[in-house]
C-alpha cells in the first residue's frame, strides 16, 4: 500500500487535530470546574459555555463538529476511538452553542431513521403532538435554558430565541439592501459584513457577494468536495456540516475552520481508498 507525501501529511495533521481536541477538552473541563473567564465561551456574561483552547466560540463549535465526525468514523471498530468519541461529545456539549446540539441531533435522527424508519416516524409524530399540546410549558422550559431567553421570547417570540436574534438581523439586512441596492449589488453583493451580518451562511454569502458569489460557492463545494467524496460516510458528514453552517454562519471566513474541514474530508476519502486497496 503506497502512501504519497500528501497522504502522509494528512495523516499527521489528523493526529494533531485529535491531540488539540484532547488538550482543549481538558481545558473545557478545567473551565467547568474553576469557571475561569479565560476558558469561557462568553466571558464576563451569565451565558453558559467553555471554549478550551479557542478564542472564538464559532471556531470551537465547528472544530468539535469535525472532531466528532473524524472520531466516529472508526468508533464502532475501536474501543479507544469510542471512548474518545464519548469524551469529545461530552465536552462539545459544554461549549454551550446550539449549533453543536443541532449537529448531534441530526446525527442521532438520521442514524435512527436509517435503521428504524417506522419507529422514528412514530416517535417524531408523538413528539410533535406532545409539543402542540404542551407548547407553552415546553417553550417556558427552553427559554430558561437559553441566554436572555425570557426577554427575547416576550419581545419577539420563540423563533428569535432559537436563532439567537439572527432572524432580526436578517430582517434588518433585507430592509437595508432593499433600500440601497441596485442590479450590480444583486449580482456582486456589497454589504459590509461587520455592519450587516446575519450569521446564516447562505444569506451572508449572498449579501456580501451577490448571486454570482452563491454560484461560485456551490460550484466550489461541488467540484472541490462533493465530486471527490468516495464514500457514504464522508458524503453524510459533508451534508451535515454544510447544514449546520447554514444556520450558524462564520464557516468559510475562518482559516482555522476551513483548514480542519479540508483535512477531515481528505482523511475520510483517503481511508476509503486504503480500504479498497486492501480488498
Amino acid at each position: 500500500m503506497d502512501i504519497s507525501k500528501k497522504e502522509m501529511l494528512i495523516l499527521t495533521l489528523k493526529k494533531q487535530i485529535i491531540i488539540i481536541g484532547v488538550i482543549s477538552s481538558a481545558l473545557i473541563i478545567l473551565g467547568l470546574i474553576t469557571n475561569i473567564e479565560l476558558f469561557r465561551s462568553y466571558s464576563f456574561s451569565n451565558r453558559f459555555g467553555f471554549n478550551g483552547v479557542f478564542l472564538k466560540t464559532s471556531e470551537a463549535s465547528y472544530f468539535y463538529i469535525l472532531l466528532i465526525a473524524l472520531t466516529a468514523y472508526k468508533a464502532r471498530k475501536s474501543k479507544k476511538q469510542l471512548i474518545l468519541l464519548i469524551f469529545f461529545i461530552t465536552t462539545a456539549l459544554l461549549i454551550g452553542t446550539k449549533i453543536v446540539w443541532l449537529f448531534l441531533a441530526l446525527i442521532l435522527f438520521i442514524t435512527i431513521w436509517f435503521y428504524y424508519k417506522k419507529v422514528t416516524l412514530i416517535a417524531v409524530t408523538i413528539s410533535g403532538i406532545i409539543y402542540l399540546v404542551f407548547r407553552k410549558v415546553i417553550d417556558l422550559f427552553l427559554i430558561k435554558l437559553l441566554p436572555n431567553g425570557e426577554i427575547l421570547y416576550k419581545e419577539n417570540g420563540m423563533f428569535t430565541v432559537l436563532t439567537s436574534t439572527r432572524d432580526l438581523l436578517l430582517e434588518q439586512t433585507i430592509k437595508f439592501s432593499s433600500e440601497h441596492w441596485g442590479i450590480i449589488n444583486y449580482l456582486f453583493g456589497g454589504n459590509k459584513y461587520w455592519i450587516y451580518k446575519v450569521e446564516f451562511e447562505i444569506f451572508d454569502l449572498f449579501f456580501n457577494f451577490g448571486l454570482l458569489g452563491l454560484v461560485v460557492y456551490f460550484l466550489f463545494i461541488k467540484n472541490c468536495f462533493y465530486k471527490k467524496v468516495n464514500n457514504d460516510y464522508a458524503k453524510f458528514t459533508l451534508f451535515l456540516v454544510l447544514i449546520c453552517a447554514c444556520f450558524a454562519g462564520n464557516f468559510f471566513k475562518s482559516f482555522l475552520v476551513f483548514t480542519v474541514f479540508y483535512i477531515s474530508f481528505e482523511y475520510l476519502n483517503m481511508k476509503n481508498k486504503f480500504k479498497k486497496q486492501r480488498e
